[in-house]
């Protein structure tokens, strides 16, 4: 098939990628389904311009529109502000972002930037970078080109109905569903329901003692501690509390169970950044969201869900994160 112009060239690349996630098991998938997700989103945002480009080119449209458009086209406006405001100026009628397939269109959008521009690590990116996240970000943007070609130029208006029949999504489910399911998921499976035995207590953990991390990292982790964490001290924004109990019971531990406890720290610390909790994972009023690939859960005390753990092979760290400082709570052996 001949191509109509780069939205059906997306297509074609996004549909190809699709079948590679789906049959060849020995790929990184995450990034691949991360592109797709940037694909989509461009395949809208090509659809809305040249869509209101050549509304604006009918004399019927008032002139005064025009030069509003013209202009905010020279101000380089954003696509988020655009669909905000022109749909309503040229036709009347905004975009209903209360309903589908533009509220799936908001979130995709928001998905993209975080990705874009945050580096963004979520608590629910595991479930998200996936074949399902990124096949539906595919059929949210045929279904928003649809809406809004037709928005502009009525019903049974839209460009791509042929090549969508050769380029079709393999599932036909908006992004906003997959989102939510996958928020849900990691909630639901990143939450501790069983608390190992020689747990102390909320009270117990929120009594004890407390130093900061350079007054008594080389007693916990000798001397080589700034090598052991590498970069991941310079990186992290927050201040480093350390509580009695998990000074103690590190300090008990061979080289070699320091060194991989440190393994664990590293990471952790090197993702706490004020930019990243601004923008809407890790701190939300001093709670913690849990993090996929270090297999942290979170522990729910009665009133008070901020502690987590994390294993480090059969032991647990337990650790809180604040608002602008982490501090490591209890190291449990042998859970």
């Amino acid at each position: 098939m001949i191509h109509k112009d780069n939205f059906t060239e997306t297509m074609d690349g996004i549909v190809t990628l699709l079948r590679i996630i789906k049959s060849d098991g020995n790929i990184s998938y995450p990034p691949l389904c991360r592109s797709i997700m940037m694909m989509s989103c461009f395949m809208i945002e090509n659809v809305f311009w040249n869509t209101v480009k050549n509304f604006v080119l009918n004399p019927a449209v008032n002139e005064t529109v025009t030069n509003t458009i013209e202009t905010e086209l020279a101000d380089k406006i954003g696509f988020g502000k655009a669909a905000d405001t022109w749909p309503e100026l040229l036709t009347g009628r905004k975009f209903d972002f209360s309903k589908e397939p533009f509220a799936s269109l908001r979130v995709l959008v928001e998905e993209r930037n975080d990705i874009t521009h945050s580096d963004r690590i979520s608590y629910y990116s595991y479930y998200i970078d996936t074949y399902e996240g990124a096949s539906s970000a595919y059929f949210t943007a045929l279904e928003c080109a649809k809406a809004i070609e037709q928005h502009f130029n009525g019903e049974g208006s839209y460009s791509y109905s042929n090549f969508e029949k050769v380029f079709y999504p393999p599932e036909k489910i908006l992004f906003q569903r997959v989102l939510n399911h996958a928020k849900k998921n990691s909630i639901q499976h990143l939450t501790a329901t069983e608390f190992p035995q020689n747990l102390r207590s909320l009270e117990e953990y929120q009594s004890c003692s407390r130093r900061s991390f350079e007054e008594v990292a080389s007693n916990i982790f000798g001397t080589d501690y700034e090598i052991l964490f590498n970069s991941s001290l310079s990186a992290c924004e927050y201040s480093i509390k350390v509580a009695n109990y998990f000074q103690d019971s590190v300090y008990s531990l061979n080289e070699t169970q320091k060194k991989l406890v440190a393994s664990k720290l590293s990471p952790l610390f090197k993702n706490l950044t004020m930019k990243k909790m601004v923008h809407g994972y890790g701190v939300r009023f001093g709670e913690v969201l849990p993090h996929v690939k270090l297999k942290i859960k979170r522990l729910i005390f009665q009133d008070h869900h901020g502690y987590m753990c994390m294993p480090v092979r059969d032991d647990l760290l337990v650790f809180i994160i604040d608002t602008n400082s982490i501090e490591l709570t209890d190291f449990i052996k042998n859970v």
